[in-house]
């Protein structure tokens, strides 16, 4: 990545409507750009639509497929390092166990009210207002 380039990148903002719980998952020791910080699956957008990006990488970080319900206005989040535009969609999901990838090392259905309890990526309560959920 160039520096001062802008990436878009999808988050899934990954919702049981079942048990009224959001998913998050903890980003690996390993990774690079914010480990062991907790998320929704997310990832860079590849020549899709932002509902495509968002089911995909639920389904690759996650195995899990799901519904779109809506979709947040995108808004920028910038580092010392990276600049990225994030795109929230949010998804409502079946309620169940998930299989992780190598990128992330744990999950947890929560309640919206818990997610301050989380040392959560920089841009999570903003994917949250973005897609009308606080």
């Amino acid at each position: 990545m160039r520096e001062n380039e802008v990436r878009d990148v999808v988050a899934a903002v990954t919702y049981s409507s079942e048990r009224d719980k959001f998913l998050l998952v903890k980003r690996s020791s390993l990774r690079k750009r914010f480990p062991n910080e907790w998320e929704f699956p997310s990832g860079f957008l590849e020549n899709e639509l932002e509902q495509e990006g968002a089911l995909r990488e639920l389904k690759e970080e996650t195995g899990m497929v799901g519904e779109v319900l809506r979709t947040g206005e995108p808004f920028q989040v910038e580092t010392e390092m990276y600049h990225f535009r994030i795109h929230p969609v949010l998804i409502d999901v079946e309620y169940e166990e998930i299989d992780l990838t190598e990128e992330h090392e744990d999950y947890e259905w929560i309640e919206i009210g818990d997610v301050g309890k989380y040392n959560t990526v920089p841009q999570l309560k903003e994917n949250l207002e973005a897609v009308d959920v606080l």
